[in-house]
């Protein structure tokens, strides 16, 4: 998307505001997902306790809940965005 903001300007400012917030999403989603990788490479460290074991797995299921609803809102904007476009 980066590479063609030079390109927003041909929208409608009520487009080019969604697609600048759908850009924001998608880095927190990035941003997210590096999270879910980080702690499930953790949870082979065989020298973890069980209790930060426990830890680093509810960490781990939150990152996970986290990105479906990073997602579930990069949808919606696309959709709301298409729907947009084609009124």
């Amino acid at each position: 998307m980066g590479a063609h903001l030079h390109e927003i300007d041909l929208f409608a400012p009520q487009v080019q505001a969604g697609l600048l917030g759908l850009r924001g999403e998608l880095r927190k989603y990035n941003e997210v997902i590096n999270d879910v990788r980080e702690f499930a490479a953790k949870t082979f460290d065989a020298s973890l306790s069980a209790d930060n074991r426990q830890a680093l797995i509810e960490n781990l299921r939150v990152a996970e809940t986290t990105a479906g609803s990073v997602a579930e809102r990069i949808a919606d904007k696309i959709h709301e965005l298409l729907r947009q476009m084609n009124t």
